[in-house]
């Protein structure tokens, strides 16, 4: 659960950055839009999130209401 958070976490963190550096030179570029393939990333590591999320909490369900 806590890699894939951080990976939701690193991935949604592009949004606060007005430019990126893309070459050898270290001149930044500034960030004109955000294309699919940045949208499907960042919902990807969303979904890993909540899935996690959702097999951490029926694993727990399941450990309460089984008899051992």
């Amino acid at each position: 659960m806590v890699l894939s958070t951080l990976s939701l976490i690193a991935s949604a963190s592009l949004l606060l950055f007005d430019g990126i550096v893309v070459d050898e030179g270290g001149i930044p570029t500034d960030i004109i839009s955000y294309e699919l393939g940045y949208w499907m990333w960042l919902t990807s590591s969303g979904v890993m999130a909540l899935v996690t999320l959702i097999l951490m909490v029926l694993k727990r369900l399941n450990n309460e209401t089984s008899f051992n």
